[in-house]
């Protein structure tokens, strides 16, 4: 009986924690992008992230004021281009991210694919 019980409440346990996938279609908001060698705010050192200011999705991850914000790597020179290009070019792109997954801090989501449509 003490295994049926512990089976069952690990079972719903394990439901809670799964993480998801995300692809949401977006024209992205706010662009943040911190140097290398900033002093300001150290763990976003080399990072940044990119606003959604309208989801209808409610993922695990950080939020830059209401907005949840996605993060990247500033070494990814081609994530970084393609953000840029489609903010300026106010387009709609989709956005793949993982809640399950942290960078560079907190709960914040990594970017982990990006379409320009």
């Amino acid at each position: 009986m003490k295994k049926t019980i512990l089976f069952v409440f690990l079972t719903m346990l394990a439901s809670l924690c799964q993480a998801e996938r995300y692809d949401v279609d977006v024209v992205l908001g706010e662009v943040r992008i911190f140097d290398k060698d900033n002093i300001l705010n150290t763990a976003w050192q080399g990072a940044g992230y990119v606003e959604l200011p309208t989801i209808s999705q409610t993922p695990d991850c950080g939020t830059v004021g209401n907005k949840y914000a996605l993060s990247f790597s500033t070494d990814n020179t081609t994530m970084v281009s393609m953000i840029l290009a489609a903010k300026m070019a106010n387009k709609t792109v989709t956005v793949t991210f993982d809640d399950s997954v942290n960078y560079p801090k907190g709960n914040f989501c990594p970017l982990q694919m990006l379409t320009i449509k």
